[in-house]
């Protein structure tokens, strides 16, 4: 069930873990904070790492693909869960009143930072208007290398956090994903 304050919403996740959907900056601003389940993370980075193609992404990204353990509960909060008919463009409408956002900040750490980096392209591409940013810590990468490419291609603005001493999981090396370990990118393309 999800929780509904003024200026804010808090979704649930199919996999145990929350998004807080706020409105902030007098009305102007759309924070998406999200927070993965307890073994959210250990999922997203096993051995058996599905990988799949976006449905938001559109023709330019279209063959891009990212692990599944992110982009499935990723999906179900962009439709609604069975415990919630709130999706999550409908939550920031709801919360503005009708307009689209000015700004739209996507944030997490750990598996809920990947689930910010699948919500920035998202936005990036239902809010065309909007400034993007992206700010997560510790996060496991998310797709292959054209995924990382519309990241920073579609995002104003990201900051991928980590440091030696995060506990970061690491990806199968089978895998062709972009490393994130200490990483900043600091991307203006609009």
């Amino acid at each position: 069930m999800a929780a509904f304050a003024d200026d804010y919403m808090i979704l649930p996740l199919s996999d145990g873990g929350q998004v807080l959907v706020a409105w902030v900056d007098n009305s102007t601003t759309a924070v998406l904070a999200w927070r993965a389940a307890d073994n959210a993370t250990e999922a997203m980075t096993s051995s058996s790492v599905q990988m799949a193609a976006t449905s938001f992404l559109g023709n330019d990204f279209a063959n891009a693909v990212v692990n599944n353990a992110t982009l499935d509960p990723f999906q179900k909060a962009l439709q609604g869960t069975s415990n919630s008919s709130q999706d999550l463009a409908m939550t920031i409408m709801q919360l503005s009143n009708g307009p689209f956002p000015r700004r739209v900040l996507c944030t997490g750490a750990g598996g809920g930072g990947a689930y910010a980096t699948l919500c920035a392209v998202w936005a990036a591409v239902t809010f065309p208007l909007a400034q993007v940013r992206h700010i997560t810590f510790g996060a496991p990468a998310v797709g292959d290398e054209l995924f990382s490419w519309s990241l920073q291609q579609l995002v104003d603005l990201s900051y991928m956090w980590s440091t030696p001493g995060d506990t970061l999981p690491t990806l199968p090396v089978v895998l062709p994903l972009p490393n994130v370990l200490t990483y900043l990118q600091d991307n203006d393309t609009r």
